[in-house]
């Protein structure tokens, strides 16, 4: 009579693969015409147990899992190969961020994204609170592109095993300080010149200070009741300026570079006839 050997060997365990490090799991098996199973190590030298058999690994592992026939003592083995955690955390979706520039400053300093946004990550075997997630460019990071430049942000997630995920976001800086404009010209009245019927604006007697901005100023205007909005440099002035007989209201505005604007307060300046026919 012929024993058949021991065949179809199906090597199975608790939990899925890949397996958590230090996590136990159990393995199992079974085959045609097989009775009991061992499980060995990978060169089938050393007999660690009997299937089912409960371990662990920290690493990729290999085992011989040995079918025996009560029938004849006959062995069929197999290899099998447990994994340990290949699955990297998954970061929180990273979206584009807008940064404003530092107060005073065209610069920007780049956050601590990780704790602001917030990020979240998680992992298949390891507690959050044991996944290190690191920044590039690190917070404090001093951003020198001004308005509308960008930088791209990089986060990584690492879990304890050493699996990793990286995921970037693009950080767009944003001027949105207004100009500081100061006008200390205030409500008056001027006689008209000699035979004229307007008054001529002396030096920078209504002008606006030069206005600053964090960074830079595009121009400085000025408008004179609804007429055009005048000026195209930092340094308008009103000096010679023709201010016709009644009320003339002024009102000074100041731009940057990226679109920021400041208006000044409204003042009138009346000019009054005052000379006999």
């Amino acid at each position: 009579t012929v024993v058949p050997y021991p065949s179809s060997i199906v090597v199975s365990t608790d939990k899925t693969a890949p397996f958590c490090s230090g996590e136990n799991f159990t393995i199992s098996a079974t085959a045609t015409n097989a009775s009991t199973y061992e499980l060995w190590n990978a060169a089938n030298t050393t007999k660690l147990g009997n299937l089912p058999y409960t371990t662990s690994i920290v690493t990729n592992t290999s085992y011989t899992v040995r079918a025996i026939s009560a029938t004849c003592s006959c062995t069929t083995t197999q290899t099998f190969n447990a994994i340990v955690d290949n699955i990297a955390p998954v970061i929180s979706i990273l979206n584009p961020q807008n940064l404003n520039t530092n107060s005073g400053s065209c610069n920007a300093t780049l956050p601590n994204y990780i704790t602001t946004l917030p990020i979240t990550v998680t992992d298949n075997c390891a507690a959050t609170n044991s996944i290190v997630v690191t920044q590039s460019p690190v917070a404090g990071t001093i951003l020198t592109g001004g308005h509308n430049s960008t930088q791209v942000v990089t986060i990584v997630a690492r879990d304890p095993i050493g699996n990793t995920r990286t995921s970037t976001f693009t950080v767009t800086i944003k001027d949105v300080e207004v100009p500081a404009l100061t006008v200390s010209a205030t409500t008056d009245s001027r006689n008209t010149d000699p035979g004229q019927c307007y008054y001529t604006v002396s030096g920078t007697e209504f002008d606006a200070s030069s206005p600053t901005d964090n960074c830079g100023i595009l121009k400085l205007t000025y408008k004179i009741n609804a007429g055009t909005e005048t000026g195209t440099n930092a340094s308008t002035s009103l000096a010679v300026v023709s201010l016709p007989k009644g009320a003339n209201t002024i009102i000074w505005k100041a731009y940057d570079n990226n679109g920021n604007t400041t208006t000044s307060t409204a003042f009138t300046i009346t000019v009054i006839d005052n000379q006999p026919p």
